[in-house]
């Protein structure tokens, strides 16, 4: 009977772990958003209409979160707009409860499962305060470096012993990071560097070839390939990348800018406390530095790499981290390492038996904690008010996307310019090519653009919504890459206000619709 309870009670506490944080996740489900976030939506939107990803509906990022959306359409697609957006968000909570569900599953050691539910408890303080809500790369990103870290450093501190399942994890988990973000193929060295067995290497780096392989087979049979390659690594690398870096400001030597960048924001990690984010961070931080102290003390190369790797991963946006600001997605694959790292602080001053080491560790929680709950708080009772997230952030989104629909017909194509790409999905209409926002590196592409204006020719759409033109410095920057769009058209007003949309002059008896 003591054997069943010491069984079962941490997989309950565990259960209730996920529980909260499945709870503050709901509660937040419909709470702001991100211009990468719509890009996943309308992608979902045009997959589950037919249109194959790269080769019917351009883009540059790599797969996985895409077709991970698909496959959550079914439910969302025929439901109502802000029924849809819950649903949306709520296939990001499925993947976080799979993995961390995986990961449980891992651990023998009864200190690994306390640990592991105690860190889930304390990210559902703070991961809404990162976007970890939204869907975005770096979102993913957090979720399988964050298994990695846990499923590795039990091991590391020699709470846990590695098995095959274990293994088989940091592949899968690493694969599915590379197939979200290209980078983090680092990620598929972990496994390999905590591996002995010469025999099982092999059979695990063949397992890693296969796994990988799958993608491009279905790429390949499905006419996909080709496109997936040139946009998601050639035109990603070497088209978009010099603009990328330019948008973030770094100037001449791109390495360089990095190794500057990344300097700069350590020393904003150490020394900004000035507001509850700050110290947090910088708690979790100096966490993180004492995680790299005992590795490096305990002389195991293989050990100091693997965590090196990790870290690497954590930081690969680098240049869209801004420290000690609230709704930095860029940081929040690092901060979810660094809080790992926390909880085995935290551990470790308890075990020392010393009763300074545990006031110490419960004074550094409760700072934490209240810390946490300062930042947090004003988003929190924000979205315990029915339907007021929905009405602030999409509602205007949902408004339009009914005039539009209203002045089209479904066989009809409309264009959404330059990249307010969520109004395809709110909408319920189809772009006249596989081009569903425009910016400046796609423009600089000349294919693209001569593909573009053939489109517009050979097939007008009924309606055009033009958004912000603005591009860095200049506010109509745009407007330059296709200046007779609206030439054609008619702008439409509404209550006598501009709403942005224009129609085609041949069809303007629809304005009878408004």
């Amino acid at each position: 009977m003591k054997d069943y309870k010491k069984k079962l009670i941490p997989i309950l506490i565990f259960s209730l772990s996920l529980l909260f944080f499945a709870l503050i996740f709901f509660l937040n489900r419909t709470f702001m958003g991100s211009f990468d976030e719509t890009d996943h939506i309308v992608a979902g939107y045009l997959m589950k209409n037919g249109r194959a990803l790269y080769s019917e509906h351009f883009t540059n990022h790599f797969p996985f979160p895409y077709y991970w959306i698909y496959l959550f359409t079914p439910l969302w697609s025929a439901l109502s707009p802000a029924k849809t957006m819950a649903v949306f968000r709520l296939s990001l909570l499925i993947l976080y409860l799979i993995c961390y569900v995986l990961v449980f599953l891992t651990f023998k050691n009864n200190k690994s499962k306390y640990s592991f539910s105690a860190w889930i408890i304390l990210i559902s303080l703070f991961f809404v305060v990162y976007l970890g809500y939204v869907i975005l790369t770096d979102t993913f990103d957090a979720i399988f470096i964050s298994s990695m870290v846990w499923i590795t450093l039990p091991i590391l501190f020699k709470w846990e012993k590695p098995s095959i399942f274990t293994y088989i994890l940091l592949i899968v988990m690493g694969s599915l990071a590379f197939w979200t973000q290209p980078m983090l193929i680092l990620l598929l060295l972990v496994p390999f560097l905590m591996i002995h067995e010469k025999r099982t290497k092999i059979r695990l780096l063949i397992f890693t070839l296969v796994l990988n392989t799958i993608p491009l087979l279905f790429f390949y049979m499905n006419g996909q390939l080709y496109d997936f390659l040139f946009q998601g690594i050639y035109f990603n690398f070497f088209v978009y990348s010099p603009y990328y870096y330019d948008m973030a400001g770094l100037k001449g030597n791109h390495l360089l800018s990095l190794i500057a960048l990344f300097i700069k924001n350590e020393f904003e990690f150490l020394t900004g406390l000035s507001n509850p984010l700050q110290i947090v961070q910088f708690i979790f931080h100096l966490s993180f530095l004492w995680i790299i102290y005992k590795t490096i003390k305990s002389k195991n190369i293989r050990h100091i790499i693997l965590l090196l790797l990790i870290f690497l991963a954590s930081r690969i946006r680098e240049v869209k981290a801004v420290v000690g600001t609230s709704f930095d997605v860029g940081i929040y694959p690092f901060i979810l390492f660094a809080s790992v790292c926390f909880i085995f602080l935290i551990f470790n001053l308890f075990r020392s038996g010393k009763l300074k080491s545990r006031l110490f560790a419960c004074l550094l929680c409760i700072v934490i904690i209240i810390a946490n709950f300062f930042t947090f708080q004003e988003i929190l009772f924000q979205s315990l008010k029915p339907g007021y997230n929905y009405h602030v952030f999409w509602s205007y989104r949902q408004d339009r996307g009914a005039i539009i629909k209203s002045l089209s017909l479904p066989t009809e194509s409309v264009l959404m310019y330059p990249h307010d790409v969520d109004l395809y999905y709110f909408a319920d209409r189809m772009p006249p090519d596989r081009f569903t926002y425009w910016f400046p590196w796609i423009n600089a592409y000349s294919e693209y653009k001569i593909e573009r204006l053939y489109a517009l020719k050979k097939n007008p759409p009924s309606v055009v919504y033009i958004g912000s033109l603005g591009y860095q410095n200049d506010p109509n920057h745009y407007a330059i890459y296709f200046p007779d769009l609206t030439k054609d058209y008619i702008p439409v007003v509404k209550n006598n206000e501009k709403t942005g949309i224009w129609l085609r002059k041949d069809l303007r008896e629809r304005l009878k619709n408004l």
